[in-house]
């Protein structure tokens, strides 16, 4: 019997939209933030103790929790992410299991305790799931995916191991404080179309990500916004279509992805940030020395409609706060359906001449070009290698790479792929194209889900324009 393995989207989605029209400027007392010093900060995998074990890691997850907590309503206006104890399991031996306090105070659990707290089954695949009732979560600890991948260790613009716990408030960021804000029926580009083969507009963003950065890194010139706001306003009316499908996730993503940097930089290296001031020196210390790393677009995993929202909007919002007193700033989300991070910063500076926008090289189009050819690719595996990683998560299912038409398959990033990996095996169900890559599935519950094959991600690279 055929069958179709599907993958299930982890980000969760909240309920704000956006729409093109800009809203009114808001009244400051001063355009000009205060002088930034230069400083230097001891950000980096080196210096950070590696947990050994999943009980180290376990305990390393009860300290960041504890330290949040008390700096939690500082990160986020009325936040809602607090006070939410966690049950936590060990994914390679599953009867080890811990509960974490609020507080980070943390306790040896039996697995007979956390299963009749509701532990689920789907927890080991998606990695973390809420309480029925939303006042706490399952998380599922699989150490050799969070410390063996490089990307997760030394990609992260410094913040190391934190991988799980900056993942778990993004997403309860989403579950949580998002569902508050005003929204409206219709979300543009709901199915997350990445636009992979509008190269020009994928460069304009990419440009827009580096200017954004060097705005960051020389924080008492503002010279560096105008070039990026500039570049904003050309590429909004140059390429609109485009635009459309990144509006919404600009606020949607760079909100959350703003608040799990701040979070996690407070936690890990609150000696060193304690505050606003110490804040604001410290992206600018990692906007100029660590912006080639994952968390700050320097992979090919930035590229993309959808996947460039995150950093694009939060280093927007990491301007921004510079600049405005940040619950007036966030209090905005709440109230304005319209909210988007580039809007916001083009209003604060609405008095300024912008300069004439920069277009992308020649090069960089190229090296944009190479950089999205190489994720398509990267993102298969042969279907023998997923069968055994499916077989080893799922035992119960008899499976051969025979079932299936392919002779690849992908998630929609192979390192994640173990992590995220969710109960598959069911009825075949028919796949639409949407942009090449992305393939939303027309199934109850998950709209959300993609899947990639072989075949497909090979048509996608055959669309892609000649250079």
């Amino acid at each position: 019997m055929r069958k179709t393995l599907i993958a299930i989207s982890i980000v969760l989605f909240g309920l704000l939209f956006l729409t093109a029209c800009g809203t009114t400027a808001v009244d400051n007392e001063e355009t000009e933030t205060a002088q930034i010093e230069t400083r230097i900060f001891n950000i980096g995998l080196e210096h950070h103790t590696m947990p050994q074990t999943a009980e180290e890691y376990a305990h390393m997850l009860a300290l960041q929790w504890g330290v949040y907590s008390q700096i939690a309503s500082y990160v986020w206006l009325d936040n809602l992410i607090v006070d939410l104890p966690m049950i936590l399991g060990n994914h390679d031996d599953r009867e080890q299991f811990w509960f974490i306090y609020p507080d980070g105070t943390i306790r040896d659990m039996t697995s007979e305790e956390a299963l009749a707290h509701g532990f689920p089954e789907t927890v080991w695949y998606t990695n973390f799931s809420f309480f029925e009732d939303m006042t706490g979560l399952y998380v599922a600890i699989n150490f050799d995916w969070l410390m063996e991948d490089d990307v997760m260790l030394q990609g992260d613009g410094g913040r190391g191991p934190l991988y799980l716990f900056y993942f778990l408030i993004h997403e309860a960021f989403h579950a949580l404080q998002q569902p508050t804000w005003v929204h409206v029926d219709e979300i543009p580009n709901l199915s997350k179309r990445m636009g992979y083969f509008d190269l020009e507009a994928r460069a304009m963003r990419d440009l827009l990500r580096i200017q954004l950065l060097d705005a960051l890194a020389n924080p008492n010139d503002t010279d560096y916004i105008l070039n990026a706001l500039s570049t904003f306003v050309f590429y909004r009316e140059n390429h609109y279509d485009d635009y459309l499908l990144t509006w919404y996730w600009d606020s949607q993503e760079g909100a959350p992805y703003w608040f799990d940097l701040v979070a996690s930089l407070h936690v890990v290296y609150g000696e060193q940030i304690q505050t606003d001031e110490d804040l604001h020196a410290a992206i600018s210390y990692i906007a100029k020395y660590h912006r080639a790393t994952t968390a700050w677009g320097g992979d090919a995993r930035f590229h993309g409609a959808v996947s460039e929202s995150y950093i694009i909007g939060a280093l927007a919002l990491s301007i921004i706060d510079r600049y405005q007193d940040r619950q007036m700033w966030q209090s905005r989300f709440a109230v304005e359906e319209t909210i988007h991070p580039m809007q916001m910063l083009l209003e604060h500076f609405y008095e300024y001449e912008l300069p004439e926008p920069t277009m992308p090289t020649e090069e960089h189009l190229n090296a944009v070009y190479e950089s999205i050819y190489s994720r398509i690719q990267n993102l298969m595996i042969p279907m023998e290698d997923f069968v055994y990683l499916l077989q080893r998560e799922l035992p119960e299912q008899v499976l051969s790479s025979e079932d299936f038409e392919q002779p690849f398959f992908g998630f929609f990033t192979v390192s994640d792929a173990e992590g995220i990996l969710t109960q598959v095996v069911g009825e075949p169900v028919s796949l639409d194209f949407v942009d090449g890559m992305e393939l939303p599935f027309p199934v109850d519950g998950l709209e959300d889900a993609v899947i990639m094959t072989w075949g497909n991600a090979f048509a996608a690279m055959q669309r892609l324009p000649v250079r």
